[in-house]
């Protein structure tokens, strides 16, 4: 049953990226189909190793004998799709897996230039935000799905009001920025300094839609899913909280989705048992393409077999 988010004010800027982002994860940290980032940045080219940044190709853990009660059919992966409102095409796309077979919660975050052909008619590469734009969430989930050789279960598309609400239910975490900050146009202020700090929900849009990285697009995107898992890990622990049930009623009606109380319900179980893993289950998968221009990102070929890797392949 596709449940409609709460209509949003149009008056606020912001492209709400992973904010919105980690809101939706959030909500499906609480049903356990989160996916966020470790707290470093990642830079191309001389980037220090990220904690949750998985090295290629990664190798599935050993469940614990008679401890994990994940059944194959628990396995679930969502698109999540930052809007700056209902009527912008989408800026952010984060893709998530929840993975209690292999224990761990893959994410990657794609930039909105990324090529991708549709599954049916004109299969000439356009950009995945073109995409949204001229399909809807449903062609972008399908083009990517066709793109990629991997399944997508369900969607999830924030808004930045959204976030912001889900952000003050999950709170805040720590978060480190190697560098600081600094920008100001006509619409907004970013300020952050370099090092170790609280992010809450405003902090997370500012670092995901700051305009100036040194990478662009790819670090825009790289930082975004790092966030991600970072939010995730920390914030895992809900799914075996009491609370968790409200928690997702609460976030699910601040969201446009096809995740439904029963895909949550029944992932409960495996949730609450990657919860209590003492080490983070979200890890962070590294882009791998080009830029032949500044529209087009195109994804390579080691990057699309790591993609089937870890999110399983489409079933012919």
């Amino acid at each position: 049953m596709k449940r409609k988010r709460k209509k949003t004010t149009k008056q606020i800027y912001r492209r709400s990226f992973l904010l919105s982002f980690s809101l939706s994860l959030l909500a499906l940290c609480s049903i356990g189909v989160f996916i966020i980032r470790s707290g470093k940045n990642i830079f191309l080219g001389n980037a220090e190793p990220v904690q949750g940044l998985a090295d290629v190709p990664y190798p599935a853990s050993e469940n614990s004998p008679g401890i994990s009660p994940a059944k194959e059919s628990d396995c679930l992966t969502v698109l999540f799709m930052g809007v700056k409102d209902e009527e912008s095409a989408s800026n952010t796309y984060l893709l998530a897996r929840f993975d209690p077979i292999n224990e761990r919660i893959p994410i990657v975050s794609l930039p909105p230039q990324t090529m991708v052909i549709k599954p049916e008619g004109d299969q000439t590469p356009s950009p995945l935000w073109e995409t949204y734009r001229y399909g809807g969430r449903s062609l972008a989930v399908k083009s990517l799905s066709h793109t990629l050789g991997i399944p997508i279960d369900r969607y999830v598309v924030v808004d930045l009001k959204g976030f912001q609400q889900a952000a003050q239910w999950i709170g805040s975490v720590q978060y480190s920025l190697r560098y600081a900050l600094n920008y100001q146009d006509a619409e907004r202020t970013i300020r952050l300094t370099q090092g170790l700090q609280l992010v809450d929900g405003q902090k997370a849009i500012d670092i995901i839609t700051y305009p100036n990285y040194a990478g662009g697009e790819t670090t825009r995107s790289e930082i975004t899913a790092e966030l991600a898992v970072k939010i995730v890990n920390d914030k895992l622990e809900l799914a075996a909280s009491p609370s968790v049930d409200n928690l997702f009623k609460r976030i699910i009606n601040y969201i446009d989705t096809d995740i439904t109380y029963k895909d949550f319900e029944t992932r409960k179980a495996s949730a609450a048992y990657l919860a209590n893993r003492r080490e983070g289950s979200a890890l962070q998968l590294p882009l791998d393409g080009g830029w032949p221009n500044a529209r087009e990102y195109h994804l390579s070929q080691r990057f699309l077999e790591q993609i089937q890797t870890y999110f399983g392949t489409v079933q012919q």
